[in-house]
C-alpha cells in the first residue's frame, strides 16, 4: 500500500528522500518521528533521484496503515 502512495507521487525504486521540511535526513534520529503529523497537513520532501535530479515535493499528509504479519 505505502508503495502506490509513493508511486502517486512520484517516487520510484533508487530514489532517495534527503530532507524532510528541510531537515537532513541523515541527521534524524527517527524519519517517522518527523514525517508524522496531522492527516491532511503539509510535509516537504526533498528528493533525489535516480538520474541525479533534485525535486521538493509539498505533499498532504494521509492515513497510511503499514502492513502487519500476524505470527501463529
Amino acid at each position: 500500500m505505502a508503495q502506490r502512495h509513493a508511486r502517486r507521487v512520484g517516487l520510484v525504486e533508487g530514489d532517495v528522500i534527503t530532507h524532510i521540511d528541510e531537515l537532513p535526513v541523515g541527521r534524524l534520529a527517527d524519519l517517522s518521528d518527523v514525517a508524522r503529523g496531522p492527516i491532511g497537513t503539509s510535509v516537504r520532501l526533498r528528493v533525489v533521484k535516480r538520474d541525479g535530479d533534485v525535486v521538493d515535493l509539498d505533499l498532504k499528509r494521509q492515513r497510511v496503515i503499514a502492513p502487519t504479519v500476524e505470527l501463529t
